[in-house]
């Protein structure tokens, strides 16, 4: 598969997608394999594909991995990336700073990148990279940007719909900070804005055919679901994220068919119980 192969995990984020354009990965080369698997295995989980074990790992736990500060701060994967290739000059700061930011905070205050700049990083990376001219060279800038386009305003559709959901949500207390239950089906990423920006709402508990998850917000610093790990190392299938703000036994990324085992959390009530458990006990 060549030298630029790369692996990161299900459901790719910002820092994902930079740390495969930093290396020049193709789409076709990127592999992905879901957080919770410390050992890649081979032949590749995503497209059945033998792996060469030459393929650099990033943004997973069993490769290049961001790492977070006492303070919270986020230092992404990509950036330690460039550091460590010494790939300074190749790579705009700002992108780094906005990745970091958005690992940081779950949001971007203030943009460092403009649509204009996004149409124009489109179109050199077409001509330049990809050797396109004419009409091909403005077909593909158009297939980029209007998919673009199309997505943000599929997400504002949601968002509408959102509004509508969250009247029916439940909301709980656990510690000094709230939380959903989500019901099956329920958009998941656009919902959660709207309950976090409209209801103080910190963490979503879902429940659907993928699995049992919680999420922390973006924007939220609390609650680090790290400390949930004494509760559930023992139990085969579930995973706390490195960061703290997931945890899961199956996601839409990563589906478990078996429910939870007995002694773990088995449906949202009992996860919302340990939960109160851990957060609320007296330290």
């Amino acid at each position: 598969m060549g030298e630029n192969a790369a692996i990161t995990h299900r459901a790719p984020d910002c820092d994902a997608c930079l740390s495969g354009a930093i290396l020049e990965v193709e789409p076709n080369n990127k592999h992905f394999v879901p957080a919770n698997l410390t050992i890649i295995p081979n032949p590749c989980v995503c497209c059945g594909r033998r792996l060469s074990g030459n393929e650099i790992i990033v943004d997973h736990p069993a490769g290049y991995k961001g790492r977070r500060d006492p303070d919270g701060t986020v230092h992404s994967a990509s950036a330690l990336l460039v550091e460590e290739r010494k790939m300074l000059n190749l790579v705009d700061p700002r992108l780094i700073e906005e990745i970091e930011e958005l690992d940081t905070t779950g949001t971007i205050e203030n943009p460092r990148f403009s649509l204009k700049d996004l149409m124009a990083a489109v179109r050199i990376f077409e001509s330049v990279n990809r050797g396109r001219i004419g009409v091909e060279h403005d077909r593909a800038a158009y297939a980029t940007m209007s998919a673009l386009f199309r997505g943000i305003n599929l997400l504002y559709q949601q968002r509408v719909r959102a509004h509508d959901l969250i009247k029916e949500i439940e909301i709980e207390i656990v510690k000094d900070f709230q939380v959903a239950i989500l019901p099956r089906g329920t958009l998941f990423e656009e919902i959660g804005v709207i309950l976090s920006e409209e209801r103080d709402v910190s963490v979503g508990i879902y429940h659907d055919d993928s699995g049992l998850y919680a999420r922390r917000y973006p924007g939220r610093m609390d609650p680090d679901f790290r400390r949930l790990e004494k509760h559930l190392s023992n139990f085969p299938g579930w995973f706390v994220h490195s960061d703290g703000h997931f945890v899961s036994h199956g996601s839409p990324y990563s589906p478990i068919k078996n429910s939870p085992r007995l002694g773990s959390p088995r449906d949202q009530g009992q996860f919302l119980e340990l939960m109160k458990k851990e957060f609320e006990r007296v330290e």
